[in-house]
């Protein structure tokens, strides 16, 4: 008799996540810190190593374990640290990590502001980088001051918002690179009104089922929305999950936030051991 599908993929599972059980034992990494009673290790997100302990579970990079704990397990030696390596890179083991973590209301946030150099229109933009453990959303708000004295407030509008997973940073950084560069040259040649598509991926997070996500540059001279701004002509195009619009300091603004990526997932992932730990006390 054949072994049924659930049976095959119960198999495929257990062959990909390979688990080290042990007596408990404690644990020192390089860093001092001290992990009583570490019962499992789990080498499926190498060079992270995902150990159970008496108060829950902790991802440790290879770099950080002792050698007598790495040979006692069977663990690799840590790879040799790379050279003239961005520190914008964001290693793929944490993208794993988070997505073991699945759907979670925790997250980390970051937000930058902008005005324009002409203070007369009171109008400003904040943009905003949320981060969970299925990807990231950046998101630009207008904001303006409203009112004088004892009446005076900021108050804060939605624009529009565009999100990715984790593992598409290269995406976002290529598509507002290329934005911000076509927006320079039609602004320095006064280019005519012009529509241009960036590029096109498979979206099949869309509600409606797999389709095409697709990112446009599009050109209007004569596309001022105030007089004071900086160059509100150039739009970046964005159709997931439905047509989402910014210019090109909202751009700017997403492309700062990129930079803190890698520091905002760190911060996530403790922040989920943390939440395990705090759990693995009530049992």
């Amino acid at each position: 008799m054949k072994p049924s599908r659930t049976l095959k993929t119960s198999l495929s599972a257990a062959l990909l996540c390979v688990t080290i059980t042990a007596i408990a034992d404690d644990l020192t990494t390089v860093d001092g810190k001290l992990y009583k009673d570490v019962t499992a290790v789990n080498t499926n997100y190498l060079p992270t190593v995902i150990v159970t302990y008496k108060e829950g579970r902790a991802g440790l990079k290879l770099t950080n374990l002792p050698a007598a704990f790495r040979s006692k397990f069977g663990l690799p030696e840590p790879p040799a640290p790379p050279t003239n390596q961005p520190s914008s890179n964001q290693p793929a083991a944490i993208n794993q990590l988070l997505a073991w973590y699945g759907q979670s209301d925790i997250h980390t946030e970051k937000s930058v502001d902008w005005s324009p150099t002409n203070d007369a229109a009171h109008l400003n933009y904040t943009m905003v980088i949320r981060v969970s453990t299925m990807g990231f959303e950046l998101t630009a708000y207008k904001a303006w001051d409203s009112g004088k004295g004892a009446d005076y407030k900021r108050e804060f509008s939605y624009d529009a918002s565009t999100t990715f997973r984790h593992g598409q940073e290269a995406l976002a950084s290529r598509v507002f690179g290329k934005f911000l560069e076509w927006e320079s040259v039609a602004a320095k040649t006064n280019a005519e009104a012009f529509e241009k598509p960036i590029t096109s991926i498979p979206d099949s997070d869309s509600i409606l089922g797999p389709m095409t996500r697709s990112f446009k540059f599009k050109w209007n001279p004569d596309a001022y929305l105030r007089s004071d701004s900086d160059d509100t002509r150039g739009w970046l195009m964005d159709s997931h999950p439905v047509t989402s619009i910014f210019h090109k300091a909202e751009v700017l603004g997403f492309q700062d936030l990129l930079k803190t990526l890698p520091q905002l997932k760190e911060e996530l992932l403790a922040k989920l051991q943390n939440k395990d730990a705090q759990k693995n006390l009530f049992r």
